[in-house]
């Protein structure tokens, strides 16, 4: 059981005081001559400036070279995993600094920040505390801080050292005036000049105009060459608009989503560390949707970035709405302006669609969003993807529609996305959910960030300025004129205004730089997010995050039965630690621009978060997909929560809470540091440098191929494993464990849950029995991404989200067989559980992921579902089909004479995909055997096709099937199921009776009604007997 560990009882009240005891009495172990290493740059990869680091190694204090034996284990790639991610390179791509000596000089920085603040601590003591936790892997901060952090002071460092060692005897010299020392000092002046960067994310304002759109490009470039991601919501205006002034049409927000993808994507890289990463959202309102959802479909527009939908509670309501109405929204125009363009309407109208779809006609590099259909008033999606079965697969292919409206009748409905009503062009919400989905089925994008949400928990959104404005104005011999100088000021320069207008002016933003005229900075609405999608952020807003091992909070202990105990000291360091090295990057940090530098210290955001926790899970032998997961999350996560929360009211008293305090969401609260705390990054490639797994994310694949940012391939095997076999042995003889691990590697794909043990010759039943017992255990801890259900990934973000002032950086995996109604499910139920934003991935979508798997991915359908048996997946996929909401059908209804009497046979099919779906047999004898035989027999069809059985099997299994055969229309009928079997054959396998042209009824209407002349409805099935939807009459 999870510890309630957020009772137990601390050594200090304060957090921050408890922090500096730590580290006030922090005693280092003793370095043994024995434990320095002398020269790790000899590596057998040649990555090292071996000159360069032989006397930069040399003069590095001795803990830092005793380290060595501790972070390399060995293993020459550990040098490649950090440095790749973390390290500095000279200009011949030699690195010219080890692991030791990054972690040493991030340490360096912390350190700085950490002295400055309270001049008790001793330097040299708090670097080498800082060094042994990023050693231990217990903590690490973003990666431009380990990155970028840290030159200046380790340059300084090493050039004291060098001068100080030729001042008096040492075993170490350098002469420096000699050619071999001019190099290093020249180096060293270099790496003074490196700027130091130390945040993550970004977020720039962008307006709707050539100037705005050419600078905010300019301002990303300067970000990304320091390895900041950037996010941008393109407010732009639709494409295949007039473009006053120059007569020339707009390109629409996609195409310039193309140049910024290709620009920053991949001509620029982050620091020589990683191609740039970008996240390009667009709202659900936005004219140009439906070009934006297909955007990155194979050979599409948006090559190098990721792409999400903002959705606001507009869209997600009318998508859940329960009626017809209430399911569509109007497009809107995002350049509306009354007063300086009178001429344009709110809402994107018939008569600028119409106009668009001219210029298209005129333009051959025009793209298409939507389109009018014949009747003039439908709306049609000019793409789709159509999933097709090939063999044993499916694949999606993509299907377009052009000016010509060349459609076939029945592809119609899935084009149909919208209506115009009263002049305005609306979209209907459940279509646009189901083009999205598909498109997310097809290649995992576009993601969808439900900004209603996060604005729901913005903590400086406008209105708490306008409530407090409010306040003032009915009563300002309350309020500091000093301290609400901006508020004062606001009601001076709209003085003997009515309210209202006051509240409209101070709301207006500027078209060119997308920011609010009259708001003070880091007063704004939150449109876009990082490129992971975790940290929503205002226009001109940073982040730099941090994350806390979770697996660094387990001690060992004999007694639990999994061997781990969880040290609340270790939670209460590690988490108050991690808070002042974020809060301190604020004033650390050397921001590219000044707008950012002023947001930032006005609202003093940070990411504090974990990794590990599929890790931690692991140790403690607790199934991710389990309710004792959840439990973990909440008491560790949440009590991590309250730690940062309190040290953000500690700093506050020390130091001042953050300037817009006062009007944010939090001002009649205690006083915070931080209007954010707390945020969960993805940190899988932190997450590998640190031995650990990735955020709140599952383990992927218990052995995988891992490629760093720099291209290196190294392949993993999760460690855990290694030791819980040695606990729960299951293993006969000694080479089986060499079977597990080719199992998964090389059959399972990363999973052992299809792994089995058989009794040996001579084994007892009762040690056959323990091993079944052990293995049956391992299963039960070592679940992987595709062992666990989409709602179950789902439920554990809900459950982080709880304490996470932020969104949350987390793909939903679902498996390749998965269809496209489970993700449009999946998107409504992240949503009423309250989550920020979501990620799907369908595996097989992509190809050179960072993370790979072994083992034949195009596997046979017979082996596949074998593997879907043995893991008791199959039956839960196919409960789930089962249970769906009934679709729209077509259908028709035969007759069948037996000897028995006639069976009224209706056969219907899914109206979206005309697959057949489901059967009702009714016999036209009352009562009796017969009549509820052949019923039941309907329903188990019914059940049979619902499953993904096909017809052709199931007639098969009743056909020739005899007791007293008869003769129908020259058809020799053997018995009632053998008659059934020859109309599924009839009308599921072999097409309609096209000589009697059987039309297809929709909402499952039969034969027309001949149970009186007058009548002129048709006959509906039920499950009790067959019935006329207009007379009423039955045939029973």
């Amino acid at each position: 059981m999870v510890a309630d560990i957020s009772k137990e009882s601390s050594v200090s009240n304060s957090h921050l005081s408890y922090l500096e005891d730590k580290l006030l009495n922090y005693k280092p172990n003793k370095i043994e001559e024995t434990d320095i290493t002398s020269s790790p740059f000899q590596h057998p990869l040649g990555i090292y400036d071996e000159n360069s680091l032989y006397f930069k190694w040399n003069i590095l204090p001795d803990y830092v070279k005793a380290a060595r034996s501790k972070l390399s284990e060995n293993d020459p790639m550990y040098d490649k995993i950090i440095l790749d991610k973390w390290g500095r390179k000279n200009e011949t791509g030699l690195y010219t600094e080890t692991p030791e000596m990054v972690f040493y000089r991030a340490a360096l920085k912390v350190s700085e920040g950490l002295t400055k603040n309270n001049p008790n601590l001793n330097h040299d003591k708090t670097v080498r505390y800082i060094f042994e936790k990023f050693v231990n892997r217990e903590i690490f901060p973003n990666t431009p801080y380990m990155a970028n952090g840290g030159h200046k002071l380790l340059a300084n460092y090493l050039e004291s050292r060098i001068k100080e060692s030729n001042l008096g005897p040492s075993a170490f010299k350098i002469n420096l005036s000699s050619q071999l020392a001019q190099p290093i000092l020249d180096d060293l002046e270099e790496e003074k000049k490196q700027k130091e960067q130390l945040f993550a994310c970004f977020v720039l304002a962008m307006g709707d105009s050539r100037k705005s759109i050419n600078r905010t490009l300019d301002e990303a470039s300067e970000i990304q060459a320091l390895i900041g991601g950037t996010g941008f919501n393109f407010r732009l205006r639709q494409a295949n608009e007039v473009i006053s002034g120059s007569g020339g049409f707009t390109d629409g927000p996609v195409s310039f989503m193309k140049g910024y993808s290709v620009y920053l994507g991949t001509v620029m890289n982050q620091g020589g560390k990683r191609e740039g990463a970008n996240m390009f959202m667009l709202d659900h309102n936005h004219p140009d949707i439906m070009r934006f959802i297909y955007s990155k479909r194979q050979d599409g527009e948006i090559p190098a970035a990721n792409i999400s939908i903002a959705a606001w509670h507009e869209l997600m309501k009318s998508y859940l709405s329960s009626t017809e109405e209430g399911s569509y929204y109007p497009l809107v125009n995002v350049h509306y302006n009354p007063k300086k363009r009178p001429h344009l309407p709110k809402y994107y109208s018939e008569k600028q669609l119409k106009k668009a779809l001219n210029i298209i006609k005129m333009n051959k590099k025009a793209k298409l969003s939507l389109l009018i259909d014949k009747d003039g008033s439908t709306i049609l999606s000019p793409y789709g993807i159509e999933v097709v079965e090939d063999g044993d697969k499916k694949k999606a292919v993509l299907t377009e529609l052009g000016l010509d409206l060349n459609y076939k009748p029945e592809e119609r409905e899935g084009f149909v996305i919208g209506k115009i009503m009263d002049g305005t062009v609306y979209l209907n919400a459940k279509k646009v959910m189901k083009h999205l989905a598909t498109s997310a089925w097809y290649n995992g994008e576009p993601g969808i960030i439900f900004t209603g949400t996060i604005n729901d928990s913005n903590p400086t959104h406008p209105k708490y300025f306008v409530e407090l404005l409010k306040e003032i104005k009915e009563n300002p011999e309350n309020y500091d004129k000093i301290k609400y100088k901006e508020v004062f000021d606001v009601l001076e320069k709209y003085k003997g205004n009515k309210l209202e207008n006051i509240i409209e002016e101070i709301l207006k933003v500027d078209e060119e730089y997308g920011l609010y005229l009259n708001l003070p900075f880091g007063i704004g609405i939150m449109i876009a997010t990082n490129p992971c999608g975790e940290k929503p952020l205002l226009p001109y807003e940073a982040c730099v995050l941090g994350h806390v091992s979770l697996e660094s909070i387990l001690e060992k202990e004999i007694g639990p039965i999994s061997n781990y105990s969880i040290s609340q000291n270790k939670i209460r360091e590690n988490t108050t630690l991690m808070y002042e090295i974020l809060d301190n990057a604020i004033d650390q940090n050397y921001f590219t621009l000044p707008e950012i530098e002023k947001t930032q210290k006005s609202n003093r955001k940070i990411g504090l978060g974990f990794m590990g926790l599929a890790n931690a899970l692991y140790k403690l032998e607790i199934s991710y997909n389990s309710e004792e997961a959840l439990k973990f999350v909440r008491e560790v996560w949440g009590h991590m929560a309250e730690l940062s929360d309190e040290a953000s009211q500690e700093k506050a008293e020390k130091f001042g809470e953050f300037p817009n305090f006062k009007y944010s969401v939090h001002r009649k609260g205690k006083p915070l540091r931080n209007a954010i705390r707390r945020t969960l990054a993805p940190t899988g490639t932190t997450g590998f440098a640190a031995k650990t797994t990735g955020g709140c994310e599952p383990e992927y694949a218990l052995v995988y191929t891992r490629t760093t940012v720099q291209g290196t391939q190294i392949q993993l095997n999760n460690s855990i494993l290694e030791e819980k076999l040695q606990k729960y042995n299951f293993f006969y003889e000694k080479n089986d464990k060499e079977g597990l691990w080719d199992y998964i590697t090389n059959v399972g794909r990363g999973s052992l849950q299809g792994f089995k043990i058989k009794k040996h010759e001579g084994e007892t039943e009762e040690s056959f029995n323990k091993r079944l017992e052990n293995l049956n255990k391992i299963k039960k801890i070592f679940v992987t991404t595709y062992d666990i259900a989409p709602e179950d990934h789902l439920r554990m973000q809900a459950e982080v989200q709880k304490f996470t002032d932020d969104a949350i950086s987390k793909t939903t995996n679902f498996r390749d067989i998965t269809t496209v109604e489970d993700i449009e499910k999946a998107y409504a139920f992240a949503y009423k559980l309250g989550l920020k934003g979501t990620t799907f991935y369908r595996d097989g979508t992509r190809h050179g992921q960072p993370i790979e798997v072994k083992g034949n991915q195009k596997k046979s359908l017979e082996n596949h579902l074998n593997e879907e048996l043995t893991n008791g997946r199959l039956e839960e996929i196919i409960r789930k089909k089962i249970s769906a909401e009934r679709p729209e059908v077509i259908g028709t209804t035969k007759k069948v004479k037996t000897a028995n009497g006639a069976i009224f046979v209706t056969l219907n099919r899914r109206a979206d995909d005309n697959k057949p779906y489901e059967t009702f047999f009714e016999h036209t004898k009352n009562g009796g055997v017969l009549k509820s035989y052949t019923e039941a027999l309907g329903r188990v069809t019914s059940v049979a096709l619902q499953a993904g059985v096909p017809a052709d099997l199931i007639a098969e299994q009743m056909e020739g099937i005899t007791d007293t055969p008869s003769w129908d229309n020259g058809v020799k009928i053997n018995s009632g199921p053998d008659g059934i079997s020859q109309m599924i054959k009839k009308v599921f396998v072999d097409g309609f009776d096209k000589d009697k042209k059987q039309k297809l009824i929709k909402k499952t209407k039969g034969e027309p009604c001949n149970l009186t002349k007058e009548c002129k409805g048709y006959l509906i099935p039920s499950e009790s007997c067959t019935k006329c939807d207009t007379c009423g009459q039955s045939v029973c």
